[in-house]
């Protein structure tokens, strides 16, 4: 998956699920209307870059 496509389920997600773990599950479209299921970790703290 692109991590455009993630960006995009995001910003549109159309359901959003929060979970006991601090985990956030989102579903929406990527850029060509599939839809995506995409976990977002709730983290505070550093993470390195790429």
């Amino acid at each position: 998956m692109h991590e455009d496509d993630a960006l995009h389920a995001l910003r549109y997600a159309i359901h959003h699920n929060p979970l006991d773990d601090g985990m956030v599950m989102f579903v929406g479209p990527d850029r060509a209307g599939n839809l995506l299921e995409v976990g977002v970790i709730d983290h505070h703290g550093y993470i390195r870059g790429r």
